[in-house]
């Protein structure tokens, strides 16, 4: 985990994941299972990059999508390995050593504003002016710690180490989850409350900076759900069902007498051109999705188009996925999530159903590819919760899993 910042400083952050991919499978463990669903998500973005190839798609969005492909491959193969080999403990320090390592960035970077921003990194140097232009790559070779954008009024927002907003917000949301709830996997140093009330300020710092709605949405549900977790082994079967009936009947109860409308429409002001942009995408993306001649293998690439900020099949995971890997793709990785959830619930694995809720929400927006991190919270949460299942002797691999 602690090679990104090393990736990061040195301005090669892109590469990070397809130089894990190899390290992934250079090691000859034996694998133990394969998730299923999860390798189907793999299998059929595989199919749609050939197809890709096929139709001659250009060669710079072919290498994108390689390197968005080494993500999920090497999810796979992480998720494959036997219990003992899963390293769920290491992975959770690591994120939050790293969400530690980007808080204080950002918070110099926010005191000394403007300086350094926008430096090209050390290594991003040597990289073709073409490539280095490329905003995909510009993104992880300069320093975007701090930079000023439009929130009801001009503001210094933050990219994180990840050079956009919501990745750098959602690797401090996730440190925070674990802060709260990971227990012994934090170590000892950081258990201790004088260490971890100021990392929590640390990170919600960056949460803050971030400005990054879908975040803090996930955030509040995640730990939401976590705690009513918790509640229900303390509370009488019975009283705590009921209970969790009784605030969801009064959740929509209270609903229709609130001015969502007006709330909506502050929320979506503050952030210029947010949900525009996203509708802009989304609508093209999913006339793209019913007019291809072959939804089920999908196009294999997000190809950029003239008049969108970003390119066709963005700022979604699972539009994303039907575009590019079709619909049994993204169908598959949505059944992953929800039965990731399932399980975790039924084996009383609280960390792991908070971060299956947590990606279940953040993937309605936001991309899981080879730019942020997110892909760990799969590893942390599926670990997690084969962790809480290898205590119970009924536990028998299910849909979720296979074995080899």
């Amino acid at each position: 985990m602690d090679s990104y910042a090393v990736f990061w400083l040195a301005g090669i952050g892109f590469l990070w994941w397809p130089a894990i991919m190899l390290l992934t499978l250079w090691d000859r463990r034996v694998h133990h299972r394969r998730p299923i669903a999860l390798w189907l998500t793999t299998s059929s973005l595989v199919a749609s990059l050939l197809v890709a190839v096929a139709l001659q798609a250009s060669f710079s969005r072919l290498l994108g999508a390689v390197a968005n492909l080494s993500v999920w491959i090497t999810v796979c193969a992480v998720l494959a390995r036997r219990d003992e080999d899963l390293d769920v403990g290491g992975v959770i320090r690591g994120v939050v050593d790293l969400a530690a390592f980007q808080g204080v960035l950002v918070i110099v970077a926010r005191l000394g504003y403007p300086a350094f921003s926008g430096t090209r990194l050390p290594l991003a140097r040597l990289l073709p002016a073409s490539l280095a232009d490329d905003a995909n790559v510009a993104a992880f070779s300069t320093v975007r710690l701090a930079f000023l954008d439009y929130y009801n009024k001009v503001v210094i927002r933050t990219g994180g180490i990840f050079g956009t907003p919501t990745w750098a917000g959602a690797l401090a949301a996730i440190a925070i989850l674990l802060l709260l709830f990971a227990g012994d996997s934090l170590g000892p140093f950081v258990r201790r409350p004088v260490v971890r009330l100021p990392l929590v300020a640390l990170f919600g710092t960056t949460l803050f900076l971030s400005y990054a709605r879908v975040d803090v949405v996930a955030l509040g549900l995640a730990a939401g759900a976590i705690i009513a977790m918790n509640a229900r082994r303390v509370v009488h079967p019975s009283l705590w069902l009921a209970t969790v009936f009784l605030a969801i009947g009064a959740v929509f109860a209270v609903l229709p007498v609130l001015p969502l409308h007006a709330w909506f429409a502050d929320v979506n002001n503050a952030r210029q051109g947010s949900l525009v942009a996203r509708g802009d995408i989304y609508t093209p993306t999913l006339k793209a999705i019913l007019k291809a001649p072959t939804p089920v293998l999908g196009s294999g690439i997000k190809p950029r188009v003239n008049g969108l900020v970003a390119s066709l099949g963005t700022h979604g995971t699972y539009l994303g996925l039907a575009y590019r890997g079709g619909l049994v793709c993204a169908a598959s990785f949505l059944v992953f999530l929800m039965a990731l959830a399932a399980r975790s619930l039924d084996r009383d694995a609280e960390l792991a159903f908070g971060l299956a809720c947590f990606l279940l929400i953040w993937c309605l927006t936001d991309d899981i590819d080879a730019g942020n991190l997110m892909p760990l919270v799969i590893v942390i949460a599926y670990g997690s919760m084969l962790v809480r299942s290898g205590r119970r002797k009924d536990w028998a691999p299910s849909a979720l899993e296979a074995p080899s």
